[in-house]
Formats: structure tokens, C-alpha cells, sequence
């Protein structure tokens, strides 16, 4: 698939990220362990799930970088969501207890750990015997069957450097905190377009709304419609094995737009950092952002400290409804948010960082009233206006227009008289603190300080590659 010589480097690529057959003989023994030590645990609850090895590992697209071997426990089709959830779940807890897992949410709640170097997830699904899925996770054993049927050695190759790509740039994962591009969403560009550069290709010529549809489950005559039932969504990818889904309903225009734009740059400049991403050193960071001094100083930190246990879907979803509320709340009262982005350790803290054009604003600003010709809003206008010293109203053209003394012409003051309001949920009962980044340089050494430095520069992810092929030549 490579001939081109400008993508020769891709090859050299392959060699670090695709798993050796000694790399896939240990993930197989990693799961046969685990597959053994569950399936004795589970007995002693009376409980014989189909233990069943599932994802990118199944379909041999797996990363050797990213090692992540995804268990399902496949359940009778007579179990109910409710049983899954309340019966079932805290027993296969109980059963890795010596693991130390976590506890994650998708749908519904499933397990995480690492072990041997991989990261590990254990699914509980209910097996699908006809046509009613009652979890999504009960489509996987069927996504896992249709690729491993469909992809030959070579496309599994083009897979990998895809997934890879995605991953450098930011954009892989549909989970709430990317807002991104799936696993099994990638498979099925490869397959659509028939290798990477021939996807990268067509990405960087994509425009909203794009419908793949690989198995043809529907004709062209179909797409109007189909952009009225997926109606916002940039991309329409159809489930080979569920026509009534979209697998790219998580992918925002945000993501979208930025997977066509790194496939532009990948084109224009191809470089190994889209796959082997260059660690760009702290103290380059640091200095670029000394000689951004009045950005640094205009940058509002929102720093939220939960007081209770939340998945971390939940705490993704809630700051960045909280982050869009503070946007608005910004916009409205003229402060001019440039650029907002939320972080979070995905456990107990959150961070809001927005750069304004400037925290504060004058006391006194031009108010626009209503047109003369809407004769009862123009006359409350003015008697609104007319009492207060110097203000006017006048008209200039067909408008009345006055000013308008602010009572609020300070950016931190404005968000700690609408806290309550721009809190989403569980978030509400959060310690927040409202302050500038100038005012709290310490927040630097903690956890979220490269995240912060790298908002400042304002170098996102999939610009990173592009920019970092330049500085060497």
C-alpha cells in the first residue's frame, strides 16, 4: 500500500507499533489467566458466563504502544439490565479485589485495571440471540466478528497506523472527555477507504455531513433521510450489523474538524511525529508562555474540587455543560472569551480555564435600544433612560440608543455572583474557586500545570505534529 516515497517512514512506524508474535502470545496467556481466575471466582456465585476476548486485541488491530485487552462476560439472554447492574456487577468487583479495579461507566458500569503492562477492562453484556440489544455493548461480539471476517493482514497494518495517528492527534476515543473517533469507527474508514493514506486522503477533503455506508444497507436515494435521522451529526457512519445506527454518533464537529485539518497538514508536511509524538520539553513550554505575558495575565481558572465519588463520564459531562454556561455568561455581559477548555483528574478535581480579552471592563458602556418605528418598546426605552444623568437616550439613525451604567465590570465578580447558575448537578456542592492564573501561579506544579501551560500556548494536539516538523527544518 505505501509506494509513495514522501510515506516510506511509515514502514519504519509499523516496526514500533504493531505486536510481534511473541507480543501477542503474552496478551493471549494475560487473558487466559485472568479468564481462569474469573471463571473459578464467578463459579463459587453461581454464576458461568461466557468468558469472551473482544476488541482491538480479537481483531489483531491492537497497538503494542497502547496494550489494552478488553473481557467480556457474556451473560443469558434472560438477564436484565437492572440484574446485570445491582446483582451481577458487584460480584465480578468482588471477584478482582486483588486487582485493585476501578470502576467505570459507559452505558452501564464496567471494570478497569492494569496487569502485565496492559490495561484491562472487563465488560459484563448480555449475549444477543435476536434482534433486541438491550445494552450497546451487546453489539461488540458481533463488531468483533464482522472484522475479523472482513480485514485481511495488510489492512490490519493500515488500521494500526490509523488508530495511531488518531491517537497522536487527539481524536480517538468516543467516550464524553474526546468526544472522538472509536476504535471500531477507524476499522471501518479502513475498510470504507481501503488503507490509511487513502482515508487521510478523503478525510482531508470531507465535508459535513459525510455518509459511509460500507455494507449498503441503504441507497443513495436514502441519504436525505438519513441526514434527517442523524440529523447535527458531520459524520454518518452506518453499523454494518445494526443499519439503524450511526457507530459516529459521538464524534463532535470539533473532532471532526480537527482529524480533516491534520490530515491536510499530514499531507502537505508528512512527518513520524503523527505516530512517535516528539515529548516537547516543559521548560520550552514555560518560556514560550514568559513571552505571552498579557495573555498569562488574562487567563480566568475556575478550579472545582469535588466532594464526592463521581464516574468519570459524569464529571466530564458536568464541567464542560458548566464551561459552555460560563462561555455564555461571559459573552453576554461583553467580557469576550477568546478560548474556554475544562480538564479533570477524572476523580475528585476539575479545571476551567478561560482567556479573556481582558478581566475587566469600563463602568460605563453604549446600550442599543429598540428601532423608533416599534413605537411602545422605543417609548419604554426611553423612560427607562431619560432620568439618569448624562445618558441620553438619543437616536442615531432609526435607533434610540443611551448609556448604560455596569454593575459588574470584573470577570471573577461576575462568575462568583452566578456560581449557582453555571454549576451543572453534582457540581454544585463542589469547593470552587474563582481566580486568576496570575493570582495563583501554584496551580502550575499540581496536577493540571502542563495541561494549563499547553492552554496558554494554545498549541492543540493535532496542530502539535505539523508545528513540530517545521521547528526542524
Amino acid at each position: 500500500m505505501i509506494t509513495n516515497e514522501s510515506f516510506q517512514f511509515l514502514k519504519d512506524v509499523l516496526t514500533i507499533i504493531k505486536p510481534s508474535s511473541e507480543d501477542k502470545e503474552r496478551a493471549k496467556n494475560v487473558f487466559n489467566e485472568i479468564r481462569k481466575i474469573l471463571g473459578e471466582k464467578l463459579e463459587d456465585y453461581g454464576l458461568k458466563p461466557e468468558i469472551s476476548l473482544q476488541g482491538s486485541i480479537a481483531k489483531d488491530t491492537w497497538l503494542l504502544t497502547e496494550p489494552e485487552i478488553d473481557i467480556f462476560l457474556i451473560f443469558p439472554e434472560n438477564t436484565s439490565k437492572e440484574e446485570l447492574k445491582e446483582k451481577i456487577f458487584p460480584l465480578i468487583k468482588e471477584s478482582l479485589s486483588g486487582f485493585l479495579p476501578q470502576t467505570k461507566y459507559s452505558e452501564h458500569p464496567y471494570i478497569t485495571f492494569t496487569y502485565k503492562g496492559f490495561t484491562i477492562d472487563i465488560v459484563p453484556a448480555i449475549k444477543k440471540e435476536s434482534e433486541d440489544i438491550k445494552t450497546a455493548v451487546d453489539r461488540t461480539p458481533l463488531h468483533t466478528n464482522y472484522i475479523v471476517k472482513k480485514v485481511d493482514e495488510k489492512q490490519k497494518d493500515e488500521i494500526r497506523l490509523l488508530k495511531k495517528f488518531a491517537r497522536t492527534i487527539g481524536v480517538y476515543g468516543a467516550e464524553i472527555s474526546v468526544q472522538g473517533f472509536s476504535g471500531y469507527l477507524l476499522e471501518l474508514l479502513v475498510i470504507h477507504y481501503n488503507s490509511f493514506l487513502e482515508t487521510i486522503k478523503a478525510a482531508a477533503k470531507w465535508r459535513k455531513p459525510v455518509i459511509i455506508d460500507v455494507e449498503k444497507h441503504y441507497s443513495e436515494k436514502d441519504y436525505d433521510k438519513l441526514k434527517n435521522i442523524f440529523k447535527n451529526n458531520p459524520l454518518i457512519v452506518i453499523d454494518p450489523v445494526d443499519p439503524k445506527r450511526n457507530v459516529a454518533a459521538a464524534v463532535s464537529n470539533s473532532k471532526f474538524n480537527e482529524f480533516i485539518m491534520a490530515s491536510r497538514l499530514f499531507l502537505k508536511k508528512p512527518s513520524k511525529y503523527y505516530f512517535i509524538p516528539k515529548e516537547i520539553d516543559r521548560g520550552f513550554v514555560r518560556r514560550i508562555v514568559s513571552l505571552m505575558e498579557p495573555y498569562y495575565m488574562n487567563v480566568l481558572i475556575v478550579d472545582i474540587r469535588l466532594n464526592k465519588e463521581l464516574p468519570p463520564d459524569t464529571i466530564w459531562g458536568e464541567i464542560k455543560r458548566s464551561m459552555n454556561n460560563i462561555r455564555k455568561i461571559l459573552e453576554k455581559e461583553k467580557f469576550t472569551p477568546i478560548r474556554c477548555d475544562c480538564w479533570s483528574n477524572e476523580k475528585n478535581w476539575g479545571v476551567i480555564a478561560c482567556l479573556l480579552e481582558s478581566i475587566i471592563r469600563p463602568e460605563i458602556t453604549k446600550a442599543e435600544g429598540p428601532p423608533i418605528k416599534n413605537e411602545v418598546h422605543a417609548l419604554n426605552f426611553l423612560e427607562k433612560y431619560i432620568y439618569k444623568p448624562g445618558s441620553g437616550p438619543w437616536i442615531d439613525g432609526d435607533r434610540l440608543y443611551s448609556m448604560k451604567q455596569l454593575k459588574i465590570t470584573n470577570a471573577i465578580h461576575l462568575l462568583e455572583e452566578t456560581k449557582k447558575s453555571f454549576l451543572i448537578s453534582d457540581l454544585k456542592d463542589s469547593s470552587t474557586n474563582i481566580t486568576l492564573l496570575s493570582w495563583y501561579p501554584e496551580i502550575l506544579s499540581e496536577e493540571p500545570g502542563t495541561w494549563i501551560l499547553e492552554f496558554i500556548w494554545g498549541k492543540p494536539r493535532w496542530l502539535i505534529p505539523y508545528y513540530m516538523t517545521i521547528l526542524e527544518k
